[in-house]
């Protein structure tokens, strides 16, 4: 193993996961979710910038608004998404990436929900961001 991917495996976070009964199952829970853990601030961050360039607000918004925003800008703005998918697939390991590479379309999907889940649950860290 690379000495990189080694480096990339100790600075992530050890979760707890269920049985995965699928190769994707088991990506999602031993490497897509450590790794949106460990990017959570530099993601946060990224969504801040990205309301503030596109002139949004959370504040003010029921909550239903704000989960509406935040799914509509994940699942639909590209170069939003590009970055999200940048910051999570660059500390994969390489045999991780060729892995990622080859299930895109799907792990896309995962990616998506999860980090726009994220964003959401953490709403109050996304507005300390923004100030």
């Amino acid at each position: 193993m690379f000495t990189r991917d080694l480096h990339i495996i100790e600075a992530r976070p050890v979760l707890d996961f269920p049985e995965a009964s699928t190769p994707i199952e088991d990506f999602h829970h031993q490497v897509l979710r450590p790794l949106l853990k460990m990017q959570n601030e530099l993601l946060l961050r990224q969504f801040a910038a990205w309301l503030r360039e596109h002139k949004q607000s959370l504040a003010g918004k029921t909550v239903e608004a704000q989960r509406m925003l935040i799914e509509d800008a994940c699942k639909t703005h590209n170069r939003l998404r590009a970055q999200a998918f940048g910051l999570i697939s660059g500390v994969m390991t390489l045999p991780e990436y060729d892995f990622y590479l080859a299930n895109q379309r799907e792990l896309h999907k995962r990616i998506t929900s999860m980090w726009s889940k994220r964003l959401f649950d953490e709403k109050g860290a996304l507005l300390q961001a923004l100030s």
